[in-house]
């Protein structure tokens, strides 16, 4: 932590003057004013204490609420004010800003432990995880060493609030580490670029990086809170969402000497600053607003403690925060965080539960308070107290090269590797005929003990995509970035169709059956191209859709209109899980009616069933007798479908692909030694791949209907 200097004068300056004397006013006066002044200590025990209970926030939240607290907030918040306080006082004195140097100690103190914690994660996964989380957590393992991590979960819109925590990565908590990460990289470069104009121009530079401060908060305020409104899951993650955050730690650190209170309000305020921080996640609705502008209430709670300062008072807050039990969790409190995140959730996955009990929580936390003195105290102390890399820039590389590589190396080993047998896995054979088991006559001659495809461990690759990103003249002609970068096709750049266009649009559901489709087209010579979007169905906006899913829809019907493909693919019902419900919406009625009668022709496919625990659970729990895993087919899927709702549309023909999936009587979760599931909704690449055959015998049994 830098330190700062103090500009609190020794209590044994003041000297005797008689009562009365002009002299002794002014010096009372004048000792007024400094007692009023929030005081900067040489090092700042207070805000050390504040961290140990922003972590304890963070902990307590996560283990037995399962909310947001605002304790990651107030670390980000504190980061930045320490980080500018640094800077600011290198800029007005003339001090270094080498980034290269500054860069090397940051990592020097972040990489020791979250590099103990990554491994040390690789190697519980790989033993103790479910083998269908591994692909998942080698990649993170690789995203968290590297701090681009926030990323990765926006990309893949990861549910950070989800109630059953088991099913949540063990590293998915490096995403604010990350996020800290990549300011930690871009702040000495502000700094020296603000500093270079300020001499250039006779101005003080310290004064130039406020200003530039506020200007950062006030454009990252106002891109999160529209963010936040318009894709919360993704702004959630969004360094761009967070950034005010920081900002606002920066300005606070150049201007918090200079704020003068009472003595009595500062008692007051950091009273009010540590309420507030307590009650915000009980208080405020994070699991839809964050961050927006309401993550303010966290940043500005902790900053009046900061501004409070130190009042010596007993009973006030920084007397609380300076207690030496507090002091020392503040020591700790970096690794704490890195360590309660996967000890937690191995002890979900190794107890198979999905929350955590009073009395466990208290136990993960002793356990993770263990693991951050042995991490603190046997790993980064020893490093961060040797001389060398200080002296000489060269050594100082080589061991944040060395910690990143202890970290990156098996993380992209094992995710390789996971790729690789993936890829392995997606063929059908005799031994593996999944779809065709279902067929009328179909003779099992499958050997005893052949295993299941596609293999647990690299079932997350299990969904569907196109070869080649689209190009040229077939990149969607628009501004939404979600549509042109998602856009994929089965042609390279340089080849055409011999006989047209095909789209597939829709969620993730229409993703999932594009095995099962695009054999079909691309035999007769068409093009198909994707342009999905995940949880948004082709539908005008509804009350639960988001922002980015109302403009998906205009977008795609411009595609649609750019494109003129000869046919356009889609889910035209939507299963509910555990039931044999499905909904067809007058709204999707309406596009699709609209759609075809602009001369395409819509294919509606049949939802497949959904339920509310994945079925590869239940494989996992019973590898010797998958059978045990078969749901009824009454309670899943409804014997007359709402797809019925689409046969009197000119132009849409509507495909019911069920019984490729299910048997008259029972959906299996393994069907001719293919797992039918990835998850508790979506197909397995593998198994699309083997329904095929089934799709083409439905459309040619509807172009025979149609002679």
């Amino acid at each position: 932590m830098p330190r700062r200097a103090s500009t609190e004068p020794p209590a044994s300056r003041g000297r005797f003057r008689p009562s009365g004397s002009r002299e002794n006013g002014a010096t009372r006066a004048a000792a007024a004013r400094r007692a009023a002044r929030p005081t900067a200590p040489t090092y700042r025990h207070e805000v050390q204490g504040l961290r140990a209970v922003a972590l304890l926030m963070v902990v307590c939240y996560h283990i037995w609420f399962g909310r947001v607290s605002g304790g990651v907030d107030i670390f980000l918040m504190i980061s930045a004010f320490f980080l500018t306080g640094s800077l600011a006082r290198a800029l007005d004195s003339g001090g270094s800003l080498n980034p290269f140097r500054r860069w090397s100690r940051q990592f020097r103190r972040l990489l020791p432990a979250a590099v103990v914690v990554i491994l040390a994660v690789l190697v519980t996964v790989r033993w103790v995880f479910p083998a269908d989380r591994w692909q998942e957590v080698a990649q993170q393992g690789l995203a968290s060493a590297t701090y681009w991590q926030n990323w990765l979960l926006a990309a893949q819109s990861v549910d950070y609030y989800a109630a059953d925590h088991s099913l949540a990565s063990p590293l998915q908590h490096f995403w604010s580490l990350s996020v800290q990460g990549q300011v930690f990289l871009l702040w000495p470069i502000l700094a020296l670029a603000v500093g270079l104009w300020a001499r250039g121009r006779m101005r003080k530079p310290s004064r130039a990086l406020f200003w530039v401060m506020a200007a950062i908060f006030v454009v990252s305020l106002g891109y999160s809170i529209y963010r936040t409104a318009t894709a919360q899951g993704w702004a959630y993650f969004d360094t761009g969402a967070r950034l005010y955050e920081f900002a606002f730690g920066g300005m606070l650190a150049i201007v918090v000497d200079r704020l003068r209170l009472p003595l009595g309000a500062r008692f007051a305020l950091g009273w009010a600053g540590l309420v507030a921080m307590l009650s915000c996640g009980f208080l405020v609705d994070v699991n839809g607003t964050f961050p927006g502008i309401v993550a303010l209430w966290p940043v500005l709670a902790a900053s009046a403690i900061i501004v409070a300062g130190r009042t010596r008072v007993p009973g006030s807050v920084d007397w609380l925060l300076t207690l030496p039990p507090v002091k020392a969790l503040g020591d700790y409190s970096y690794a704490m965080y890195l360590w309660h995140w996967p000890v937690m959730i191995t002890w979900l996955v190794v107890k198979g539960y999905d929350h955590v009990s009073p009395r466990a929580g208290l136990f993960i936390i002793l356990v993770s308070l263990v693991l951050a003195w042995l991490t603190t105290r046997l790993v980064e102390r020893p490093l961060r107290a040797w001389g060398a890399p200080e002296r000489r820039p060269v050594v100082a590389g080589l061991v944040v090269a060395g910690l990143l590589a202890a970290a990156v190396l098996p993380s992209t080993l094992w995710a390789s590797q996971l790729k690789a047998d993936s890829q392995e896995t997606v063929a059908i054979d005799a031994s593996h005929p999944g779809a065709a088991a279902l067929l009328e006559g179909y003779v099992d001659e499958v050997p005893d003990g052949t295993p299941l495809k596609p293999a647990m461990s690299v079932m997350p690759g299990q969904f569907a995509s196109l070869p080649f990103a689209c190009a040229g003249d077939h990149v969607p002609k628009t501004d939404f970035e979600r549509i042109k970068n998602r856009c994929r096709t089965t042609m390279a750049a340089d080849q055409s169709p011999s006989k047209g266009e095909v789209l597939i649009v829709g969620d993730s559901h229409a993703e999932q059956i594009m095995p099962v489709v695009v054999p079909y087209f691309t035999d007769r010579g068409y093009r198909v191209t994707d342009t999905i979007l995940g949880g948004c169905r082709v539908a005008p906006s509804t009350g639960k859709d988001t922002e980015d899913c109302r403009v998906y829809n205009e977008e795609v019907r411009k595609y649609i209109r750019q494109v003129k493909p000869a046919y356009v693919v889609t889910i035209g019902t939507e299963a509910v899980a555990d039931s044999p419900n499905e909904i067809v919406s007058d709204a999707l009625v309406e596009v699709l009616r609209e759609i075809a009668a602009e001369g395409t022709q819509v294919i509606a496919i049949r939802d497949n069933p959904r339920f509310s625990v994945p079925p590869v659970r239940c494989i996992q729990d019973n590898p010797d007798d998958p059978s045990a895993c078969t749901a009824p087919r009454a309670k899943h899927i409804a014997a007359d479908s709402a797809l019925s709702r689409l046969k009197d549309v000119p132009g849409v023909t509507t495909i019911d692909l069920t019984d490729a999936i299910c048997t008259p009587t029972e959906c299996p979760a393994v069907v001719g030694n293919v797992i039918v599931y990835l998850d508790s909704h979506h197909l397995t690449k593998t198994y699309a791949s083997s329904m095929a055959p089934a799709f083409t015998r439905a459309m040619e049994a509807q172009l025979e209907a149609e002679k």
